[in-house]
């Protein structure tokens, strides 16, 4: 397990070293050495034999083949036929014996990584099952979770979230959703008409206004129909009309007003 909270994620065993080795030197190699951020990694295993295989950190043969020259000379010392990792790399790792069947450790809590590889194939679905809720609990939201090539939870244990990294898949605790508060809406308003403006409405002036000039015409023609009038009134309003106005008037007007007219006047 690792709890890296430099939030440098995504390193996992790469060598056939030790797996607790091959992590402290995939944080050095990415952080530098010393590293730059805070590196915490916890190995455990059940067995005790295995622990203290672990805790001398001495290789050869087979389990070096994949380690590059240029890291075997900056993380390991010879050491006769063998090749032990130094001081600098072991001081990250702290180890400790226990069982995943049992309640974790007060150290097992807001991981960033944990690494489980080949050891749920050796479970039953709910032994398995029991111990993904586990490891969903220990790890901070977006940490991850690293199995072997052969394992998966498929049909075993869904809150995970599938995650591509580098190629391979691995497993990640999702990030909490950031709920937005309801926007609360003002009550509606009473919809507030503006009052229309006042008419303003002119003050009538007290003297005869005069009438249009085409109403002239048509009263004073009415007159003269009715016996009324005599035309030379009716020609007299007509041409003070044309004076008045300095403009002829309309065809109609003139074609069906003048015309009888000066027809009463001969």
């Amino acid at each position: 397990m690792e709890n890296d909270k430099s939030a440098t994620r995504g390193s996992w065993p790469r060598r056939r070293a030790a797996p607790a080795a091959s992590i402290a030197i995939s944080a050095l190699e990415t952080l530098g050495d010393p590293p730059t951020r805070p590196v915490e990694i916890f190995a455990s295993d059940i067995s005790a034999a295995a622990i203290e295989r672990a805790q001398e950190a001495r290789y050869r043969g087979r389990a070096l083949l994949n380690v590059a020259p240029a890291e075997l000379s900056r993380y390991f010392t010879r050491d006769g036929d063998s090749y032990v990792v130094r001081p600098g790399v072991r001081e990250l790792v702290r180890f400790e014996q226990h069982n995943l069947q049992e309640p974790f450790p007060p150290w097992a809590r807001a991981l960033d990584i944990i690494f489980c590889q080949n050891v749920t194939i050796y479970f039953g679905v709910e032994t398995c099952r029991a111990l993904m809720s586990r490891f969903y609990e220990s790890l901070t939201p977006g940490g991850y979770l690293v199995l072997g090539y052969s394992e998966t939870l498929w049909r075993i244990f869904d809150r995970f979230e599938s995650v591509e990294v580098a190629g391979a898949f691995v497993y990640r605790k999702p990030l909490p959703r950031v709920s937005h508060p309801a926007r609360r809406l003002a009550p509606e308003r009473a919809a507030v008409h503006a009052p229309p403006p006042a008419r303003r409405v002119a003050a009538r002036d007290s003297r005869p206004q005069p009438q249009p000039a085409v109403d002239h015409l048509e009263q004073g023609l009415a007159a003269l129909r009715a016996g009324a009038l005599d035309a030379a009134f009716i020609i007299t309003v007509a041409v003070a009309l044309l004076l008045a106005f300095a403009n002829p008037l309309s065809g109609r007007i003139v074609a069906n007003n003048t015309a009888p007219a000066a027809a009463a006047a001969q």
